[in-house]
């Protein structure tokens, strides 16, 4: 064996020497897992949503003519008038730049797209 074999020879049976020394002292048994993820950064579970969320309408408004009661829109090509409905939304409001329909209750603006 050469010097240089000899010394990593020691040195391994120092280390081993140690860290059998060094297991001694430690628990066999964690009280947690180390590698487990802390509560805190933990994501919040999910609850099943009892009713799906209403999906945002595609209502595209294409084209304004304003004319007071007579007001007109293109919305997704379909020509309105005021009191007009398309897929539940009633047309209920035409100014310069938007119309205003309701359904269930609830408004919806749409702006004009440019």
């Amino acid at each position: 064996m050469t010097y240089t074999g000899t010394i990593c020879f020691i040195l391994i049976l120092t280390g081993a020497s140690s860290l059998s020394a060094a297991n001694e002292s430690l628990p066999s048994t964690l009280k947690y897992d180390p590698f487990e993820q802390p509560d805190f950064l933990k994501a919040p579970a999910r609850t099943a949503r009892s009713t799906p969320a209403a999906a945002k309408p595609n209502l595209q408004l294409r084209s304004i003519l304003q004319a007071g009661d007579e007001s007109m829109i293109n919305l997704n090509g379909k020509i309105m008038m005021i009191g007009d409905s398309y897929k539940g939304y009633k047309l209920m409001e035409v100014d310069k730049q938007s119309a205003t329909f309701i359904k269930n209750g609830k408004k919806t603006r749409v702006t004009l797209q440019q």
